[in-house]
């Protein structure tokens, strides 16, 4: 069976995911660092070759395979949730856990971090994740089996939590 972690950028889906697969004893999988590591470069070069575009279908690629997993944990990209494709592929292969921020909290963690290009032009940071999660979060609330609200809490908690919760 496979854990699927959705949400917003920021919102600690690799982190949770490690500490869940490494608990379980079960494979770990970050789509995003599975895309970069097909296309041999980063997601802000493949923005910069071929645009949100060519990453959405990488990305989709890497979606698929992981259904294909008989046991994982998988954290996926913040907008994979926004093709209809992959979330009938999700919603049909695993649990889908939704890991819940506000964009305050959003803004405390990734203050800093580069590479994310959605945000990498945004003159206010705040605003920008705000609208970005206004849009994506019918699609993370429909997909979703369990919604853990993850501001000011710890990842092992929230690991040990949603291990329950997938387990159950």
């Amino acid at each position: 069976m496979i854990l699927w972690l959705v949400g917003m950028m920021g919102s600690g889906k690799t982190t949770v995911g490690r500490l869940i697969a490494s608990a379980t004893g079960v494979e770990f999988r970050d789509t995003e660092a599975e895309v970069e590591r097909r296309a041999g470069m980063t997601i802000a070069d493949l923005w910069a070759e071929g645009g949100e575009e060519l990453f959405r279908s990488l990305e989709a690629e890497v979606v698929i395979d992981s259904a294909r997993l008989e046991s994982a944990v998988v954290a996926t990209g913040g907008g994979a949730v926004t093709d209809p494709a992959i979330r009938t592929v999700i919603s049909s292969s695993g649990t889908v856990v939704w890991l819940r921020a506000q964009p305050g909290e959003l803004v405390d963690r990734l203050t800093g971090q580069e590479g994310r290009p959605l945000l990498d032009l945004a003159d206010d940071l705040e605003s920008t994740l705000r609208e970005i999660a206004i849009r994506r979060s019918g699609n993370y609330r429909s997909l979703a089996d369990h919604t853990v609200d993850v501001d000011g809490r710890a990842p092992e908690a929230l690991a040990a939590e949603i291990e329950v919760l997938w387990k159950s």
